[in-house]
């Protein structure tokens, strides 16, 4: 083999290298959401059980990692509920079991509302949830009073904490977004 054939095999295959180095990070940085689990979301705490009054809607906001496609956020918020105390009564019959026995049952809302996603309020003189976008009205169980919302308002995943080390309980939600305008419940992927 002469010099000439030597410095021009040596050039490609540094050329070669340089570029399997270079292609590594693209291929991971594209293919890392598909690689990735979506891990359902567990129970994240809330606010403290001692903030809530029975009857009394108590808007709290949800703080989570979050991930979206390539970017991760740091914790913050990422969503908010309205929370029910409800005093030795069942939970409303749109949402999901909770636990039993002698602990107070809280009933968890998205704060979106089911129509096309604006921010539900609450009105204590009328003691019911109000879209101002559009006039929708939901009773304190969640389900739809008046307005254009095809259902009630979107119920999560909610339970209350064993004390933690300073004998605190705390409120639990499984927090999702679902679409809005749609007559069933959606989650968002």
């Amino acid at each position: 083999m002469n010099r000439r054939l030597f410095l021009g095999w040596l050039v490609g295959c540094v050329n070669g290298l340089i570029a399997l180095v270079l292609a590594i990070p693209g291929v991971r940085y594209v293919l890392h959401p598909l690689g990735e689990e979506s891990a359902e979301r567990g129970f994240l705490r809330v606010t403290p059980l001692s903030t809530l009054k029975p009857g009394v809607p108590f808007q709290a906001t949800v703080r989570d990692d979050r991930t979206d496609a390539y970017t991760r956020h740091p914790f913050g918020p990422v969503g908010g509920v309205w929370l029910v105390l409800r005093g030795g009564e069942t939970a409303s019959p749109n949402a999901e079991p909770r636990l039993a026995g002698d602990l107070p049952v809280v009933d968890a809302f998205q704060v979106v509302c089911p129509h096309l996603g604006c921010a539900v309020d609450y009105s204590p003189s009328q003691s019911r949830f109000a879209c101002p976008c559009h006039a929708s009205a939901f009773g304190l169980d969640g389900r739809r009073l008046s307005g254009p919302s095809a259902r009630d308002m979107d119920a999560l995943a909610c339970r209350v904490s064993d004390p933690d080390e300073h004998g605190e309980r705390w409120v639990e939600v499984r927090f999702e977004r679902f679409r809005s305008g749609i007559v069933g419940k959606t989650p968002l992927a």
